[in-house]
């Protein structure tokens, strides 16, 4: 996974996921960037056309819900299937 942003690079990563835990897990191995040699972990679900994705810091702990609350690092998207 390479993300960029105004042309520049802003991580890059190797993606690791395991489906068997609930919720299931998503690791973020990042190999360029500003956090090169970083682990980001993550918690992931699909519930219809919607992924959920829920990461912690670089290095920190893995999050064990979906939530976020101010000051704590994490990031919390979801992203939904369209169909033309």
């Amino acid at each position: 996974l390479t993300v960029t942003m105004g042309g520049q690079l802003y991580f890059k990563a190797t993606i690791t996921l395991d489906p068997t835990p609930s919720p299931r897990f998503i690791d973020y191995a990042m190999t360029g960037g500003p956090t090169a040699g970083a682990i980001q972990r993550g918690i992931y679900m699909f519930a219809g056309d919607t992924l959920r994705l829920c990461f912690g810091a670089p290095n920190a702990a893995r999050p064990i819900d979906f939530t976020t609350t101010p000051g704590d690092q994490r990031t919390l998207s979801a992203w939904v299937a369209t169909h033309p």
